[in-house]
């Protein structure tokens, strides 16, 4: 059961960014804006890899990730995938969705994994975002999340070194990816292979994959398939 109480912008945000323990005990029963707009929205069940936008589609919907991740791609003109992002858990997309001015995606979507999204009119989420600025706040604050993590993006990829760039997206994943702790290693919770760490950062896999064996030997990653165990401190210690 969920409580639904009027709240104010500043409200939101003080809820949400609260220390009280005392607050955070209401926390988990208390249904915040975009919560309430979902309970009404449909979903959609992805297979892995099943295509969801193609580049150049009219911008008729937007989605918001329910469970799994959904990729972010380009294609160049000689057909090879390029990544550009991976949308996790609670994200909307594509990005330009909330801006009246965008009406074509800029790129590919397809699921990352078996995923679930919400689908919503474009026309259905602007109204709805003029109507609460709670909810408005929620949109910006993930922007301004995901702006800061595409600013380290292109920073990992302008390094000079393979090394470098690697250990920077590494540190990207363990961030954004953050699974259990095992021992002093952080469990990535997505699958990943070299290909997609490879795509990330625009190397090779061959590269890539010479790169974290390196990497792996000096313990700062540990892997088996697809199961990655990141050693962010190590990398921490490292780049700074």
């Amino acid at each position: 059961m969920y409580l639904t109480l009027p709240l104010s912008a500043v409200d939101f945000y003080e809820l949400t960014h609260c220390t009280s323990p005392k607050l955070r005990v209401y926390l988990p029963t208390m249904q915040l804006p975009f919560e309430a707009f979902l309970t009404t929205t449909p979903v959609r069940k992805l297979h892995k890899d099943e295509l969801l936008v193609q580049q150049e589609d009219d911008l008729r919907q937007a989605y918001i990730v329910k469970t799994g991740a959904v990729r972010c791609y380009d294609i160049s003109l000689d057909g090879n995938q390029q990544l550009i992002w991976i949308v996790s858990e609670g994200e909307l997309f594509p990005a330009s969705a909330p801006l009246e001015t965008e009406t074509r995606s800029g790129f590919f979507y397809s699921a990352f994994v078996d995923s679930e999204v919400y689908v919503v009119s474009r026309r259905r989420l602007l109204t709805f975002l003029r109507t609460n600025p709670n909810a408005l706040l929620e949109v910006y604050t993930d922007i301004t999340h995901k702006l800061a993590d595409l600013h380290y993006r292109v920073g990992a990829v302008a390094k000079p070194k393979a090394r470098e760039k690697i250990l920077h997206t590494l540190a990207f994943i363990a961030d954004r990816f953050k699974g259990r702790h095992s021992g002093q290693h952080i469990e990535v919770s997505l699958p990943l292979t070299h290909q997609d760490i490879a795509d990330l950062v625009g190397l090779t896999r061959e590269t890539t994959t010479a790169t974290l064996r390196t990497l792996r030997a000096e313990g700062f990653v540990t892997y088996d398939h697809q199961h990655f165990l990141i050693r962010r401190d190590k990398i921490q210690e490292a780049l700074w």
